[in-house]
């Protein structure tokens, strides 16, 4: 999979092939590449590509992200490039009882 931006030429991959991508899924992707190796929140990824007032609007992303595997990825149930976090956590020490409480 590649992706190209320059100088107003847009171009996505997968194979070798050309493949057609929507303004949106385009500046998705383009999103994504540019933190390559980061975790993207959903709040960061809604607010670049629709803007603040749809930070909440989780079922866009999850709808364009589908697309975008369907298109760009060779199995998009098991993604290699396009993956997901369900749950960002700190890990904290487990809390323990003193014997006998």
């Amino acid at each position: 999979m590649s992706c190209w931006h320059a100088y107003g030429w847009r171009c996505a991959t997968r194979d070798a092939a050309e493949v057609h991508l929507t303004p949106i899924e385009f500046r998705l992707l383009a999103c994504l590449t540019k933190h390559l190796g980061m975790v993207v929140t959903p709040r960061q990824l809604l607010t670049e590509i629709w803007g603040p007032s749809h930070a909440a609007h989780t079922h866009y992303l999850r709808i364009y992200m589908k697309q975008l595997r369907d298109k760009l990825e060779a199995d998009p149930v098991q993604p290699r490039y396009l993956r997901a976090k369900t749950a960002l956590r700190c890990a904290r020490p487990a809390r323990t009882r003193p014997p006998g409480r």
